[in-house]
């Protein structure tokens, strides 16, 4: 267990505290600056956007206003997926038990690594993909929606 625990980065008082329902307040203080990252790089991005609209627009180039329109399309679904992820700190854990299945999607040269329970699918970086066992029961802790897993334990 404790090869889960370091890649995912929990201790047994995080996990503890997701058994309850509840987050511990390390949990907490990490998604609260989750959280701040997001609208840090939405301000970020969206200055920059904006920046290069104005740049643009005074050109009146009709490719760069199609380039610059979608890009912030692009941000704008970026910055919700995001935030997706990073779920405020008042809702409840649930858990979700069964036997855990992975797949790794690869997109042109990236890879994304899943894990799956009980039909919801679930981010996790390599490390922890090499670490669970295909064909395992777990019982995974996460907030409802998110694809993100907040402690883990091996039936």
């Amino acid at each position: 267990m404790t090869a889960l625990e370091n890649v995912l980065q929990f201790s047994r008082d995080d996990l503890a505290e997701n058994r309850r329902g509840r987050l511990s307040e390390r949990q907490q203080s990490r998604i609260a600056l989750q959280q701040q990252v997001v609208k840090g790089c939405g301000l970020i991005g969206g200055l920059f956007t904006l920046s290069l609209f104005l740049l643009f627009v005074s050109r009146f180039d009709p490719l760069m206003m199609i380039v610059i329109v979608l890009s912030s399309i692009g941000l704008v679904i970026g910055i919700r997926r995001l935030m997706k992820q990073s779920t405020p700190t008042g809702e409840q854990v649930i858990s979700t038990t069964g036997t855990l299945s992975k797949h790794i999607d690869r997109h042109e040269e990236t890879y994304w690594y899943h894990v799956t329970v009980q039909g919801k699918e679930f981010n996790v970086n390599p490390t922890a993909y090499e670490a669970f066992v295909e064909g395992e029961r777990y019982t995974l802790y996460h907030l409802p929606g998110s694809p993100v897993i907040l402690s883990v334990e091996v039936e």
